[in-house]
């Protein structure tokens, strides 16, 4: 009896124990939900901390990723409250909506990139008039009141994209470029537009070298590959290929490789990550250029805090731009 006792007591230990448990996740898990976008590591005094406002594209993707990472990173640092707003589409109208919710909220600072210039200017100009300052990343409203632009020189990226293709060349070559489709995004198309010229003003340099096509597509590696067979179909003369982000480049080196065309095409690409590391390495891209978006993050928090602190900051900070190639980098 004493034994079939404590048994008992031993189950109701286990359940008490159990359902514990199962109330302190959801606890953290709603707790997790509530916070999880804000950051107050390093943050001695909350309430008399300076509060930011970070909102990003999206974070599924690295790039994305190392920017938040960058001003989470300069967030702990400088001692202040970050509040982080995602979105997971290009909505602009999502955008405009976290925007006016920090500016309602008296924030010390917002930094945002632009999907719109139309709908943005008008919301940018009354922050600045508000005096809460405006930093803009990864794409610019240059005509509006921002403090400061956070970013590369597009024109400066194609450009040199262009510079290394016709290194890479022979006497007589076709080239296809590859890049986004933005049908809503204005500011986006303006980055792409602003890249285009610079590399085609970069190859125009050479009288052999033509522009066969350019292909749009949403960026994607399946999209990349399947953009890749289109034109090896349609223009079989094309021996170079221009991608203007990192998912088409990854897209296209799967299509040069599995059509065992390695040795037929120049691919210069956009951004670095594993994979395209593994192609630079096999040769199957000659080249690609690489930004750093955690640099820019972390320097967005830097510009606001620096006009927090009444200092002058130059309305355009280059983070910069490098090429990778097979031979220059460490592997």
């Amino acid at each position: 009896m004493k034994v079939k006792a404590n048994i008992i007591i031993f189950i109701i230990f286990l359940s008490s124990v159990s359902f514990f448990n199962i109330q302190i996740v959801k606890v953290l898990e709603a707790t997790k939900e509530q916070i999880r976008e804000i950051s107050v590591d390093g943050v001695k005094n909350i309430q008399n901390s300076k509060h930011y406002v970070l909102i990003l594209k999206e974070t599924k993707n690295s790039y994305w990723r190392n920017i938040e990472k960058g001003a989470r990173d300069a967030a702990r640092d400088f001692g202040i409250v970050l509040e982080v707003f995602t979105l997971q589409s290009d909505s602009i109208k999502d955008e405009l909506y976290y925007f006016k919710k920090a500016k309602a909220s008296k924030v010390d600072g917002i930094i945002t990139y632009i999907p719109s210039q139309d709908e943005f200017l008008p919301e940018i100009n009354d922050a600045i008039e508000k005096n809460i300052p405006v930093v803009t990343i990864y794409t610019d409203l240059q005509k509006s009141k921002r403090n400061a632009y956070i970013g590369i020189n597009w024109y400066e990226a194609g450009y040199k994209a262009g510079t290394i293709m016709l290194k890479n060349l022979n006497s007589l070559n076709n080239i296809a470029i590859i890049t986004e489709e933005y049908k809503k995004n204005v500011a986006d198309q303006e980055k792409i537009n602003t890249m285009i010229k610079g590399f085609n003003d970069s190859i125009t340099e050479k009288s052999t070298v033509k522009i066969q096509t350019i292909e749009t597509c949403i960026p994607g590696i399946a999209n990349g590959k399947q953009k890749a067979m289109y034109i090896f179909e349609k223009y079989p003369g094309v021996n170079a290929i221009y991608c203007t982000n990192s998912l088409s480049t990854i897209g296209v080196a799967q299509c040069v490789k599995e059509m065992n065309k390695q040795h037929d095409i120049i691919l210069i690409g956009y951004g670095f990550d594993n994979d395209i590391r593994k192609y630079l390495k096999e040769g199957i891209i000659q080249g690609t250029i690489m930004d750093f978006p955690y640099k820019i993050g972390y320097k967005s928090i830097e510009t606001i805090q620096q006009i927090q602190e009444g200092k002058r900051v130059m309305t355009f900070i280059d983070t910069g731009t490098v090429f990778l190639s097979k031979y220059d980098y460490d592997f």
